[in-house]
């Protein structure tokens, strides 16, 4: 039998997102579904039910009957398998089945109103029952006389001990782990300083007709589930921040507030009736685990039947079920961590679980040298503890050299190694020996003319007095201080000298020293630098014979956003050193096989020129070496610098870049030299092989090499460099100071959405390289209140981030969301505004469209 069902495909609605888990057992997952079906199209169709059906695989996928038909025979055949094809597909369509249920959706609606609605479909909201909605709507700032409203004002948000807002944030930061001992990322631990509109509301909250229970009878309530454990997770009061950390909030907040503190004044309660024409339906849908292993999504279909079993209306729609347990089993609060009493090389950690997803914590720790300007140290991992919310306070030991501050930072980790994206910061102090106190100095050297140039620079805070020992390392001699006296050996400083220079006029030719500087205290204690520079002084080969230009001077960045410095060096001898270096051969016994091709083609003795770079950091003070560079085009990129065995850069440091010129030693140009020459006593003819007897500009420190080095036998030498260059390193040498910007990292468009929970979720990826973010706050913004809302730290190297919002989510004004990024250095980045969230009405916009 035929039977003709005209389809509306206007009875099921959807509201955003409508399913998550709700629970779980060992053998179930437990999906919380939500949608809204439309009772007076339900009633003229005949439908009485929702089948709701959860498949493995698509199953009602987009096909063509008659895909490649061209003739009409071919059409007869495809006629003729039309039922078994559709048959084979209801087959495959049930071997995937994985849940089912099905829903009344007008048992609310009686036999009577029912038949009135199916007779007359045109006055069904006369017959519907009503619903009375109860909403707040925000009142305006200005009275019907045009006049603001006497109880608003408008004033910063100033907090007790805070003094006045800082304008350097990173100085504030610095500030607060040094003098405060508090973490910078502590202001996501204030809670958001106004009166919610959920409170302003008196009661509403929890009604039969509150905002969220507009339309549902057993509508999923998030602040019920949190009850259990919110004591843990109460955040603090702003008025709690002092010092350093109140100045950093206080430079993302602003508040205008009403002054009596009624916030309940600047809204107005307004009821309106609605005929019930749309009905929410809430329900949980139980699915087996074995059936989703291996499955990242799955299909809901949502079929809308009559009492003869016909489909009038039909909806499917794809969870994704990787990204709900994600939801589910990530925790979402962040363990609390505070430092207990900690002994020389143990730092003691005390932590407490929030979360009751959370079963483990993951512990990490950066360095903070004392008194340094160098804190762009990486946060490393240190250890993974067992601890859930059942579990009392845990004390963790860390054993460490803690004569330096550390920040330690921790995570809640739940089943599947699911690590919350919150987290919490303390700041250890140093624990400091009598004898012994680190702190962080930098020391640059540079030869000129006939001394050696040394700068002392990050000179520590509460230092009277400054010093510079030298070490003569080739022949090992005792330390000394550099100056002439005693006035220039020890320099006086204050807190407004930012560098001391010495020069150091007692070097010797061909020397190598090591330069320590020393810094003492007022109170007669004085400490080393921790990186001492090296220097080889050499006079002998004069500029005059030799000229070194560095050019074209460039940084930029690739697309992971590692910066890249890029120079050329461009040198050439002069006549006079083409004449020095003919007269090295004079003096070798060469000079007549290659006098004529050295004069006639002098262009291409500049090929014999090589360099040695140094990279100095002017903060940190560390010299690194990028070799010998045999080519005129330099490049400080991520490849040359993990092939050479350099660190990294820092994105706002300044580089110092130091060529020294290399000519290639003449006993290793001419090693297959020979001349012809007879012995006068036997008259017989012998060749000499020139390499076999070292060139003087090898041996002028006027040591002479071993004999078997001499005879060519072995080539090792202790006081020789293997590398030919190197043994030609002259004291011609230029140096070039680089800038190297912030890197060209953003934070690309940053979204928002909201959960079926209710919940906002703001997204965001970083383009530059994650490591050089600490954390990234996030700011928002409702009615007249602006301030901190929490902050989110990177995982691992993934650059996509997610930040949760579940205290603004209920609330009646609509959220502007912006998003800062926070460096390793504690410099702040630019904000990135996302879209406002408008508020949620609790109900679909078709929900009130009748």
């Amino acid at each position: 039998m035929f039977v003709k069902a005209p389809r509306r495909n206007n009875i099921i609605y959807f509201d955003t997102d409508i399913s998550r888990i709700n629970d779980d057992t060992e053998s179930h997952f437990f999906y919380s579904i939500d949608f809204y079906a439309n009772i007076v199209n339900a009633i003229i169709q005949g439908c009485n039910a929702v089948r709701v059906t959860a498949y493995s695989e698509n199953p009602f996928p987009t096909r063509s009957t008659f895909g490649g038909v061209s003739n009409s025979k071919q059409m007869t055949n495809r006629m003729k398998m039309v039922y078994a094809i559709q048959r084979s597909r209801n087959r495959d369509r049930l071997k995937n089945v994985i849940s089912r249920k099905y829903i009344d959706i007008t048992g609310a609606i009686s036999n009577t109103v029912a038949s009135k609605i199916f007779s007359n479909p045109d006055k069904a909201d006369f017959f519907l029952p009503k619903k009375t909605i109860i909403s707040v709507e925000k009142k305006s700032d200005i009275d019907a006389t045009g006049k603001k409203y006497t109880h608003m004002s408008s004033l910063p948000l100033s907090l007790p001990n805070s003094g006045i807002t800082s304008n350097n944030l990173r100085s504030s930061a610095i500030n607060a782990i040094f003098r405060s001992g508090h973490a910078p990322s502590k202001v996501q631990k204030a809670s958001f300083p106004m009166i919610g509109s959920s409170v302003a509301r008196q009661g509403m909250i929890g009604s039969a007709s509150s905002l969220k229970k507009l339309s549902r009878g057993t509508k999923f309530n998030r602040l019920q589930q949190k009850k259990t454990y919110t004591g843990l997770t109460k955040k603090i009061s702003a008025s709690a921040l002092n010092g350093h950390v109140a100045k950093i909030f206080n430079s993302f907040s602003r508040l205008r507030s009403p002054s009596d503190g009624n916030q309940l004044a600047k809204y107005a309660k307004i009821l309106t009736q609605v005929p019930i024409r749309h009905s929410g339906f809430d329900f949980i849908l139980p699915i087996r685990k074995r059936y989703l292993r291996g499955l990242s999504r799955f299909y809901i279909a949502f079929e809308a039947i009559d009492s003869r079993g016909v489909v009038r209306d039909r909806k499917v729609i794809k969870v994704s079920h990787a990204r709900k347990s994600d939801e589910y089993f990530r925790p979402r609060l962040p363990p609390t961590i505070d430092s207990g009493k900690s002994i020389m090389g143990i730092n003691q950690l005390l932590l407490r679980q929030t979360d009751p997803k959370a079963e483990e914590i993951y512990i990490y720790r950066r360095p903070i040298f004392n008194y340094g300007y160098d804190i762009s140290s990486k946060f490393s991992f240190v250890a993974k503890v067992d601890l859930s919310l059942n579990d009392k306070t845990m004390t963790y030991k860390d054993f460490v050299n803690n004569s330096k501050k550390y920040i330690y930072r921790v995570f809640a980790v739940g089943k599947g190694g699911r690590r919350s994206r919150r987290f919490d910061d303390v700041v250890t102090k140093a624990v400091m020996s009598s004898e012994r106190v680190q702190r962080h100095v930098s020391i640059v050297t540079e030869t000129i003319e006939d001394i050696i140039r040394v700068t002392v620079s990050n000179i520590p805070v509460g230092a009277c007095a400054v010093k510079v020992k030298a070490v003569n390392m080739s022949l090992r001699s005792s330390p000394r201080y550099v100056g002439t006296d005693i006035e220039n050996q020890c320099q006086l400083v204050s807190s407004d000298i930012d560098e001391v220079i010495f020069e150091d006029s007692e070097v010797k030719d061909g020397k190598l020293y090591e330069y320590t500087p020393v810094v003492v205290f007022p109170d007669g204690q004085y400490i080393e630098g921790p990186e001492p520079v090296t220097q080889l002084f050499e006079r002998d080969f004069q500029s005059k014979n030799l000229v070194l230009n560095i050019t074209e001077e460039n940084v930029g960045f690739n697309k992971q956003g590692a910066p890249t410095v890029k120079f050329k060096v461009q040198s050439s001898f002069t006549l006079g050193g083409i004449d020095a270096l003919i007269g090295s051969l004079k003096s070798a016994g060469i000079s007549g096989e290659f006098t004529d091709d050295i004069s006639k083609n002098r262009s291409k003795l500049n090929s014999l020129i090589a360099y040695e770079i140094l990279r100095k950091d002017s903060v940190s003070g560390m010299t690194e070496t990028f070799g010998v560079v045999t080519s005129d085009e330099f490049e400080d990129s991520p490849w040359s610098r993990i092939t050479s065995g350099v660190s990294d850069m820092v994105p706002g440091r300044v580089y110092t870049y130091e060529v020294t010129a290399l000519i290639r030693n003449p006993n290793t140009l001419f090693s297959q030299t020979s001349n012809e020459s007879a012995d006068v006593t036997s008259a017989s003819d012998f060749a000499l092989r020139s390499f076999k007897f070292l060139n003087p500009l090898v041996t002028k420190s006027g040591t002479l090499p071993s004999t078997a080095r001499s005879l060519g036998i072995t080539t090792r030498s202790g006081i020789v460099t293997e590398n030919e260059f190197l043994q030609g390193k002259t004291s011609v040498n230029s140096s070039i100071d680089i800038l190297v910007p912030s890197s060209k990292s953003s934070i690309s468009l940053v979204t928002s959405s909201r959960r079926a929970d209710g919940d906002i979720v703001l997204s965001w990826s970083w383009s530059g390289q994650v490591d050089e973010i600490d954390h990234f706050l996030i700011i928002a913004s409702i009615d007249s209140v602006r301030s901190v809302l929490g902050a989110v730290a990177p995982e691992g190297r993934s650059n996509k981030f997610e930040f949760i919002d579940d205290q603004l989510a209920l609330e009646l004004g609509e959220v502007d969301y912006r998003v800062i990024p926070v460096f390793t250095n504690y410099t702040y980045g630019k904000e990135n505004k996302a879209a406002p969230v408008k508020p949620d009405s609790g109900v679909p916009e078709f929900f009130l469209s009748v």
